[in-house]
């Protein structure tokens, strides 16, 4: 029997609702309904809420994981693990089996959200060829990390230590290299900008398409964390003390003269205006970096002066 959207949608709502009595029901009746309808066991650290959630953003945004009606050159039939993977993402993040590399560069994926456009498009559009298993598979593992990277700055979320503001600035400097112009764009006008291009358009733009994963990756933390060195510092503390002192050079323990200098001197090597001087900076942000180099050089000499008299 084919289901239309219609009788999915009324089957997302079934289930949420199925799923949100388990809840109330309690943990060892809820894990074990669970992997009756789903087929998979509850992992350490499951959490029943993240499944509802997802159901619940499936619904919402009419991302339903069924296949694609413009596959007539793909019998989905001759390639079964297209078929388990695309299975699997009804029920929350992708495998971590599917994604290999990109749970070793971020750990565990978290989102699936657009993931599921960019499968059907690429199923719509491929041969064999393109199907063989695993060429499929490295495709999807880098779409998996572009998810993962594009959702958490859309979310708001640290990935890989990288905030959201960083991570956003990053991806726009892929479509355009004026690091002055991104720099002057906040978050929201940035996430408003990458927001107005599908996701195929995004792809192309930022040539995944043509990187490897790991390329890809060393771009993205490369360009967050430029823009991470051209941000001010800004210490909470107002007294300059020891404590200023270690909160600009976040430092969170106690450490001798040898260490501190050692510590010192790699973060000069990461915030020195010299190192910037190929990117034609405009004044502005030549300012912060002089400022930065100089509240770290005070913080430093505050520092070095308390292990002497120690």
């Amino acid at each position: 029997m084919k289901l239309n959207v219609e009788d999915i949608s009324q089957y997302i709502v079934l289930l949420i609702f199925i799923l949100i009595i388990l809840k109330v029901v309690g943990p060892g009746v809820s894990a074990y309904f669970v992997e009756r309808f789903t087929g998979h066991k509850p992992s350490k650290g499951f959490e029943l809420d993240e499944l509802i959630k997802v159901k619940e953003g499936q619904l919402r945004r009419g991302e339903l994981l069924e296949t694609p009606k413009d596959l007539s050159k793909v019998n989905l039939v001759n390639f079964q693990y297209v078929q388990e993977v695309l299975s699997s993402l009804q029920w929350g993040a992708p495998k971590e089996e599917y994604c290999p590399k990109t749970t070793k560069l971020i750990g565990k994926p978290l989102y699936n959200e657009r993931l599921a456009p960019l499968i059907h498009s690429l199923l719509a559009k491929s041969d064999e060829e393109v199907l063989n298993k695993d060429t499929f598979f490295k495709i999807f593992d880098k779409y998996v990390l572009w998810v993962n990277i594009y959702n958490a700055q859309k979310n708001d979320l640290v990935l890989n230590t990288i905030n959201a503001n960083y991570s956003a600035k990053s991806l726009y400097r892929f479509i355009t290299d004026d690091i002055n112009e991104v720099n002057r764009l906040d978050i929201k006008s940035i996430q408003a900008e990458l927001e107005s291009f599908t996701q195929e358009e995004l792809l192309n733009k930022l040539n995944i398409n043509t990187l490897s994963i790991e390329d890809f990756f060393q771009d993205w933390s490369k360009n967050a964390f430029l823009f991470k060195s051209l941000a001010p510092i800004v210490p909470l503390s107002s007294n300059k003390n020891k404590d200023w002192a270690k909160e600009v050079l976040k430092l969170d323990s106690e450490i001798d003269g040898n260490q501190l200098k050692i510590y010192y001197e790699n973060i000069v090597s990461q915030v020195h205006p010299d190192k910037f001087s190929s990117l034609n900076l405009d004044e502005n942000l030549l300012e912060i970096l002089n400022h930065n180099l100089s509240i770290i050089n005070e913080a430093y000499n505050i520092l070095t002066e308390q292990v002497e008299n120690e």
